[in-house]
């Protein structure tokens, strides 16, 4: 199974949003001041892991791309609803590092002309045997129960 981490998965997500829309910068973290659009700022809101069997592990992690548009006063929203059903079309299944992830959980808001477009993404995660004790030696006896030993 091919391995993933959790910033595998980040930059497999930027990744595919720069190849899908060349023309608009991508960002991993928003600035303080205030964005100039068009733009894309991707964040890992959370991240989990629970063990399932052995050495085989569940992860979850969901994801929020807001997109910062230039929106004109005629039409605020109408550009930010348009971009959110291209994302839901590129996560719903994405390829990164060679491994296809389905988006799940995808929903999507407008706040302040901004697009909060959230999603998740479940897998499972495989880790590799550990260094078992091995046995070095094994003395063997043998004897009889009348007490002679074989060979007598």
């Amino acid at each position: 199974m091919i391995e993933v981490s959790f910033s595998t998965l980040l930059a497999g997500v930027m990744r595919s949003l720069a190849e899908r829309f060349p023309e608009i910068p991508v960002h991993r973290e928003k600035s303080e001041q205030k964005a100039e659009g068009p733009c894309f700022y991707v964040e890992m809101l959370k991240a989990s892991q629970k063990q399932e069997l052995n050495r085989r592990y569940h992860r979850a992690c969901s994801f929020q791309v807001q997109f910062v548009s230039e929106a004109t006063p005629q039409s605020p929203n109408m550009s930010v609803h348009g971009m959110a059903e291209q994302l839901y079309e590129l996560f719903r299944d994405i390829d990164i590092v060679g491994a296809r992830y389905m988006g799940t959980q995808m929903k999507h808001e407008v706040r302040d002309g901004v697009l909060h477009f959230d999603f998740g993404f479940h897998f499972l995660v495989w880790l590799p045997p550990g260094d078992e004790l091995k046995m070095q030696t094994l003395k063997e006896e043998e004897s009889l129960k009348n007490g002679n030993t074989k060979g007598n």
